[in-house]
């Protein structure tokens, strides 16, 4: 890499990178402390870890306590005080409501740390209102009401005991039981919240590697203070250095993993079998959560196409659109709020009012909470949104590239936070290729086609695109004119996208629009070739045709005929559903069919656009629906059904006769795939600070998590295949010196090229899945179990594989 960091572009390069680290760091750490002074500071994830490392301890020491206290043995501190109360807790409770109201305590009110009086008051008071709110969960939906108005982020302890004492629901400790049982828990944590261990590495981050003989995480201060009328020593406790030391370092290896991403202004470093790439100070792995027998695999694979793949994503030159900049920038000076845009402003909120009517109270309180929610949802649109305008303000003027990282399956997502062409309209209308190409005919005929598509106009063939845009010249061309002034182009599917395309027809010169070619139910696709089925072929434009084949308006056709028979018979469900079944309605059902949809999901899918219809109880609505639409896709599916029943009996074999089994396999392209699901060691309480969360760490001794072994097997697998094609497509265009980009299944290059990247990726699908994809598979599989089980292949029908070079709408 030496030869490479040359030049004042890579210097430039890493300043940025440096200035997004130290960018990254400030921002983490203005989080942590709006953290501790909110008190929340025992949800941190540098607390967490500690938490996590003493809680084992607590719980062993508490439930002792509560052993010798049932049987009558004498215990530390005044158990006679404390001991019934204590009783009515659970050991697991008890440990990390201590345990997190000291890290709050200790945080919060630093250097000092609180008085030992007002720790032990604190923990006590926690413990009663773990009390006081499960007596009053079990009062009925009004007592439950109030707690749940009490603060919008939940009730606090306060609230808890006030709301239980006004409804008779209170313990009544009083001052000396809540000091008592709380002294006897600050013994604990100064005797259990311990570190032990022998030795450090000064690298690691693991409180394992920690030294002492024995190090208190708490420890006891004794400070003189003037209180009241003379100087006074005070017992106060502290987190130790130790613990410091370690919260700190924690929050600093997290606040190194948080800078705030930015597009590269120089080719990226290229990946190698070194596992070094992209950017070349930030620390941006190639594969992301990566499981260690995962990495293991790696290591001795080829990942040469790999490798290829991703570089040729990252080396991909693209700079900001300025028209469309403008644009975007003169919109939310205008208040935003328009074409995904949030509002530049918050909502005023309206007054409170002093009406004698309840009911107007009643409604003005709801005016008035609903404007707080929207102005909350609103605040971290606007945040995400303004981070995006000043990228693209920042980098107006340079060429971009954006580094890519992968997951465990190997899809490639860019890397930069903000700004990228995997983001929403507006994004993606932000950017363009570096690289302007001359519109001759066949460019100027693709962009035609892309205006079409960015329109919503994607249905027909590709002339029937082209015709439609020539019969709306004089719009296109006004809107790309006077976009300010125009709002026809608002009505885009993709507003921005459009008027960027507009904007470049309506130009005529040169062209830096980058073209995208969709896949037509693109994981049906491969499951169609992987079971060579003729049906799901044609239903998914893999059979030559000259009209395109569209299978979300089949199955709507279908779907809305059922529904028409059943409310001519009387089903009520139907009656309400006659009319309004769509291509929309059946989209996302159909969409991800392939990738594994369980029942609830599809019929959330369904309810949401039931509800968008206005249609009444969308709930039992949604299951009648539910039902006729997995019929219909059964139908068009055959294939993808049994080969996915079959990926789920090999999953359900692997992990009965081992339960430690990841299930594992390689990807066309050479990518070891690892499902690294497996049950995590945690400790669950619901306290009356919340969920309290215990997370132990990710070990591989654990069992795997068998439910989602099973389910994510075959999405996951399809998913490998899609990224495999991509990647192999992405070198293809590499070998022809084409610019390529990619968002998963839809590909995207220059207007000149596309043809090209068309050929390209028809020919490497028919190469990949002219592999023995599933023979392969079945072979890494069977190494996974001692005993193999009789799950043949599932049969393949008759479909050639070679039509896909003549079919005109494969990719659309």
């Amino acid at each position: 890499m030496d030869n490479v960091l040359t030049g004042s572009s890579v210097s430039d390069q890493i300043e940025n990178e440096i200035s997004s680290l130290q960018n990254g760091v400030g921002r983490y750490d203005d989080l942590v402390n709006e953290a501790i002074v909110r008190g929340e500071g025992g949800n941190l994830k540098a607390s967490e870890r500690l938490i996590a490392y003493w809680y084992p301890n607590m719980v062993k020491a508490i439930t002792a306590d509560q052993r010798a206290i049932k049987s009558g043995q004498s215990r530390g501190g005044k158990p006679h005080i404390y001991g019934a109360a204590l009783c009515q807790l659970k050991a697991k409770e008890a440990a990390v409501l201590a345990l997190n109201t000291a890290f709050c305590q200790c945080l919060q009110q630093q250097p000092n740390g609180p008085t030992q009086g007002t720790l032990s008051y604190a923990i006590g008071r926690a413990f009663e209102a773990q009390i006081n709110l499960k007596n009053s969960l079990a009062g009925g939906k009004e007592v439950k009401d109030k707690l749940n108005h009490a603060r919008r982020k939940g009730p606090t302890t306060v609230d808890i005991n006030r709301i239980a004492k006004k409804e008779g629901f209170e313990e009544g400790w009083g001052m000396r039981i809540r000091r008592h049982i709380g002294d006897r828990m600050l013994y604990h944590l100064q005797n259990e919240c311990l570190f032990i261990d022998k030795n450090r590495d000064e690298e690691s981050d693991n409180l394992k590697d920690w030294v002492g003989n024995t190090k208190r995480g708490f420890v006891v201060k004794y400070i003189k203070e003037v209180k009241g009328k003379g100087l006074k020593t005070w017992k106060h406790i502290q987190l130790s250095e130790f613990a410091l030391v370690a919260f700190d370092d924690g929050n600093a290896s997290r606040a190194r993993l948080r800078p705030i991403y930015q597009p590269m202004i120089t080719v990226p470093a290229k990946w190698s079998d070194k596992d070094k790439g992209g950017y070349y100070k930030l620390e941006a792995p190639l594969i992301l959560k990566s499981c260690k027998s995962q990495k293991d695999a790696i290591a001795k694979a080829d990942m040469s196409a790999v490798y290829d793949g991703v570089n040729h994503l990252n080396a991909t030159p693209w700079q900001i659109n300025p028209k469309i900049l403008s644009v975007v920038t003169a919109l939310w000076e205008r208040g935003g709020s328009q074409l995904g845009m949030p509002s530049a402003d918050p909502l005023v909120m309206p007054p409170r009012i002093g009406a004698d009517d309840p009911s107007l109270i009643k409604e003005a309180k709801k005016e008035r909470a609903r404007i707080w929610k929207k102005n909350v949802m609103e605040l971290s649109l606007r945040k995400n949104f303004l981070g995006l305008l000043n990228t693209a303000q920042s980098n107006a003027d340079r060429t971009i590239f954006f580094p890519h990282t992968m997951d465990f399956r190997g899809r490639a997502y860019p890397i930069p936070v903000y700004l990228q062409h995997q983001g929403d309209d507006i994004s993606r209308g932000l950017l363009q290729f570096e690289e302007g190409v001359k519109l001759d005919d066949r460019a100027t005929w693709w962009l035609k086609v892309h205006i079409a598509n960015c329109f919503g106009v994607d249905s027909g063939p590709f002339s029937e695109r082209v015709l439609w845009v020539d019969q709306h010249e004089s719009e296109i061309d006004y809107t790309a004119r006077y976009p300010l002034e125009d709002v026809w182009w608002h009505q885009a599917d993709k507003p921005f996208q459009f008027l960027a395309a507009a904007m470049a027809l309506s130009d005529g010169q040169v062209c830096h629009i980058p073209i995208q070619q969709d896949g037509s139910c693109n994981g049906l696709q491969h499951y169609a070739a992987l079971g060579r089925d003729e049906v799901s072929a044609a239903a998914v434009n893999m059979i030559p045709n000259e009209f395109p084949s569209d299978i979300y308006e089949a199955i709507s056709e279908q779907v809305g005929l059922r529904v028409s028979q059943d409310a001519s018979a009387g089903d009520e469900f139907a009656k309400r559903l006659e009319g309004h079944i769509n291509r929309k309605m059946v989209k996302s059902p159909t969409m991800t069919k392939t990738y594994g949809v369980t029942p609830v999901g599809t019929r959330r899918q369904l309810q949401e656009r039931i509800v968008a219809s206005g249609i009444e109880n969308p709930y039992e609505t949604s299951k009648y629906l539910r039902e006729i639409v997995n019929s219909e896709l059964t139908g068009k599916s055959q294939a993808a059904t049994k080969i996915m029943d079959w990926l789920s009996a090999w999953a359900v074999e692997i992990t009965k006769q081992n339960k430690h089994q990841a299930i594992k396999w390689t990807s066309p392209i050479g990518l070891p795939v690892v499902q690294h699901y497996r049950n995590l060691r945690a400790a669950y309480n619901r306290t009356c600070l919340g969920m309290q969360k215990v997370y132990f760490p990710a070990d591989e001794s654990q069992p795997v998590a068998k439910s989602k072994q099973h389910k994510a097997f075959s999405p996951n697998f399809i998913h490998a295949l899609d990224a495999s094609h991509m990647l192999l497509t992405a070198n293809a265009c590499a070998r022809d010196d084409i610019n390529f980009a990619a968002v998963h299944d839809s590909y995207r290059c220059p207007a000149n090229r596309v043809d090209a990247m068309r050929d390209n990726l028809k020919t490497e699908f028919v190469n990949l899945h002219n592999k023995p994809i599933l023979e392969n598979l079945q072979t890494e599989l069977r190494k996974l179990v001692k005993k193999i089980p009789d799950l043949p292949i599932p049969d393949r029908g008759n479909y050639d594989l070679n039509q896909i070079m003549d079919c005109e709408h494969f990719f659309q």
